[in-house]
């Protein structure tokens, strides 16, 4: 957007990492529709279902690391936000090649990847791409959120980390969440909300330690 171009309740913004939100959210849904989904679970092994494409270092990585591991921000790996291939899949892929910095599980690192590879397959289960099945499931019900497919930065990080959207879309997407409406489901939100992992070893300034959830 220009400098000189009016802000209003409908331009268009880079969300950037709030993004990832939305991609937990969408695989939550999944997870509810067990009858279409039953191979999806939080503790599901990634590799498992991307068994080409989600190759990580070391046979525990590879038969361990969950969606859960990769929302929560604690799958051993760093940024990597130098090396972009061009594609998602490429992204997923490129992860065998670039080093860990600490053991899967020991301590919370930001990992923007690590969504791309929770949002890939939600396509590949879907057969649409995240914003289309993230519109059309989560929140039709309230008035939509624009999560315009062409959009959605794949060649960046892969699908879950990066995307277009509005002010509006996105009070509403919080309305959802601040209300705990359908289409979510009360199972799914509290995993949503539970803190998990600890952002740093120390606390901050007035506001003590910070823990962080999913997504």
């Amino acid at each position: 957007m220009l400098f000189s171009t009016p802000a209003t309740p409908y331009t268009l913004f880079y969300t950037g990492s709030i993004t990832n939100s939305m991609t937990a959210a969408a695989l939550s849904l999944l997870i509810d529709n067990s009858s279409d989904y039953s191979n999806v679970t939080w503790t599901t092994p990634i590799p498992r279902l991307l068994r080409e494409d989600f190759i990580l270092g070391g046979e525990w990585s590879l038969n361990h690391i969950t969606f859960e591991d990769a929302l929560r921000r604690r799958t051993g790996y760093p940024r990597h936000d130098l090396a972009v291939t061009g594609s998602a899949r490429k992204s997923l892929r490129n992860l065998r090649n670039q080093p860990m910095s600490a053991k899967p599980h020991a301590r919370y690192q930001y990992c923007n990847k690590m969504y791309g590879a929770v949002g890939y397959p939600i396509e590949t289960l879907t057969g649409s791409r995240l914003g289309d099945s993230s519109h059309s499931d989560l929140l039709q019900h309230h008035g939509g959120i624009h999560l315009a497919p062409h959009a959605v930065a794949s060649d960046v990080e892969g699908p879950g980390s990066l995307t277009l959207s509005t002010v509006l879309d996105y009070a509403k997407y919080l309305r959802v969440m601040m209300r705990e409406a359908d289409p979510m489901s009360k199972a799914g939100l509290r995993e949503l909300k539970t803190p998990r992992m600890l952002t740093a070893l120390h606390p901050r300034s007035f506001v003590g330690y910070a823990n962080y959830a999913l997504g």
